[in-house]
């Protein structure tokens, strides 16, 4: 019996799909409340904030990675466009063991339903369900 190979391509998609989210909530606002304020509508319970999301993150990430300030810099600090050269930089700051490690937080976001972050059955999508009652 041929031994099954580990969906490789689909853990470097989630930890690059998931690292880019994290990369962009880092500069958005955290919501806040005004409670001085009248609100028309409710925020939906079910749904994910983005401090959910940086703390879900965050927790992998802790698990995970042993010198935390270097893989800071390499994945979360330095933010280019290009895809290459967001490549290059880690391997420079992390070195031989990089895909490894993107290998095992990748998996680790998929067994935690971090990955995918949009669309049909993502992190932040969420199906608003009648009240039952």
């Amino acid at each position: 019996m041929k031994k099954k190979t580990p969906p490789y391509a689909k853990r470097k998609a989630a930890f690059d799909d998931v690292m880019q989210a994290y990369r962009d909530c880092q500069v958005a606002p955290l919501s806040a409340i005004q409670y001085g304020e009248a609100s028309g509508a409710t925020r939906y319970e079910a749904k994910p904030t983005l401090t959910d999301f940086k703390c879900d993150v965050e927790r992998v990430i802790d698990k995970c990675v042993t010198d935390k300030i270097s893989f800071l810099k390499a994945y979360v600090w330095f933010d280019s466009e290009d895809a290459i050269e967001r490549e290059v930089h880690a391997d420079r700051v992390i070195g031989a063991g990089r895909h490894t490690l993107e290998q095992g937080i990748g998996a680790l976001f998929i067994k935690r339903h971090l990955y995918p972050t949009k669309g049909k059955g993502g992190y932040f999508t969420t199906i608003r369900q009648p009240k039952k009652g």
